[in-house]
C-alpha cells in the first residue's frame, strides 16, 4: 500500500481504497480503479475521449461479449443505442464514467428482449 501513497493523494483517494479493499467477484472494484486512473491521466479540459479510453471500452465490450457468448458487434450495437451514438469515438467525454459502468452491468440477453 505504501508505494501506491502518492497515487492515492493524487486521484480519488475514495474510489481507489474502495477499490483496492473491496472483494468482489464482479469486478466493480476494478472497474472504479481503472475509471479514476483514467481521469487522472486525462486532465482538465479535454473534450474527446483518448485512444486509451477508446480502447479499454472496446475491450471492455469485448470480455462482456466473450463471457456472455455474444458477438463484439452485437455488445457495441446495444452500447451505441444505449448512448444514441454513431460510433463510440462519438461518446460525449462526461459519460465516459457511466459508459464503463454500462458496459461492466451489461446483461446481453436481457438487452435483446
Amino acid at each position: 500500500m505504501s508505494k501506491i501513497k502518492p497515487f492515492l493523494d493524487y486521484v480519488a483517494p475514495d474510489a481507489v481504497e474502495a477499490a483496492l479493499t473491496q472483494a468482489d467477484p464482479d469486478l466493480h472494484g476494478e472497474m472504479r480503479l481503472l475509471v479514476s486512473g483514467v481521469n487522472a491521466l486525462r486532465g482538465e479540459g479535454k473534450e474527446r475521449l483518448s485512444i486509451i479510453e477508446i480502447n479499454a471500452l472496446n475491450a471492455l465490450m469485448d470480455y462482456v461479449a466473450y463471457t456472455q457468448k455474444a458477438s463484439h458487434d452485437v455488445v457495441c450495437g446495444i452500447f451505441l443505442s444505449r448512448f444514441n451514438i454513431p460510433k463510440i469515438e462519438s461518446l460525449p467525454i462526461g459519460l465516459y464514467t457511466q459508459a464503463v459502468g454500462f458496459i461492466v452491468d451489461m446483461k446481453v440477453v436481457k438487452c435483446l428482449h
